[in-house]
């Protein structure tokens, strides 16, 4: 485990960031999306097979997050989302295929 902290003293504001939010984003590591999936796995197994973004059930980003271990509980959730609508996508384009093949 471990990671965390953050800080220091003076509160000079850095520059400044248009847009509100939170973290600069950048591309999930190979390393971040396994953790990421053996998390998932692990804290939301009923969720997997979800057909819209938002079933992580209450708590489970906060998991995830502390597994991912630099990712944001916020990342988690909209990383989350974008997960199980790419395989949403990609079960329809599975099932086309087969039938297409039948």
């Amino acid at each position: 485990g471990g990671g965390g902290g953050g800080g220091g003293g003076s509160r000079k504001p850095k520059v400044a960031r248009s847009g509100g939010g939170g973290a600069v984003r950048k591309q999930w590591t190979v390393e971040e999306e396994e953790r990421f999936l053996k998390a998932l796995a692990r804290f939301a197994p009923n969720d997997t097979d979800a057909d819209d973004g938002n079933r992580l059930g209450p708590g489970v980003a906060q998991l995830i997050s502390l597994v991912v271990g630099t990712r944001s509980v916020v990342q988690v959730r909209s990383h989350a989302q974008k997960h199980f609508i790419r395989k949403a996508r990609e079960a329809t384009h599975e099932s086309a295929a087969v039938q297409r093949h039948a």
